[in-house]
């Protein structure tokens, strides 16, 4: 009986006493898509009203099973942000992190590099 994984959208098939080999498998798939996650979690859910913090995040990604720290989260927020993302860090009553679409040329900037022909 197959296991599906649903950040690669694959079927893992378990084979007998090779339990451990999936687990690792699963383990370098999620550390991989971790960014991928990050971004998607502020894109998605954050707004100047509503930040989220890093450890929120972090909290957020190891409920779905993706072993993740604080500092792993700080240092892909940091890549995105360098990447030329609008990521702002909220220093008002409710710090944390937020996705700036109304200053989002990034995705825009960058339509023809994504569009197919």
């Amino acid at each position: 009986m197959g296991k599906f994984c649903p950040l690669s959208n694959a079927i893992i098939y378990m084979r007998w006493g090779r339990g451990e080999e999936v687990t690792q498998i699963m383990d370098k798939i999620a550390k991989k898509t971790i960014i991928v996650h990050i971004l998607r979690i502020l894109y998605c859910f954050t707004s100047f009203e509503y930040p989220v913090t890093q450890t929120h995040i972090a909290n957020y990604l190891k409920d779905i099973d993706i072993p993740c720290d604080r500092k792993t989260v700080g240092r892909n927020i940091k890549y995105l942000i360098d990447m030329g993302l609008p990521i702002m860090l909220s220093n008002g009553v409710k710090r944390g992190y937020y996705y700036d679409i109304e200053n989002d040329n990034f995705f825009t900037k960058n339509y023809k590099i994504f569009r197919r022909y």
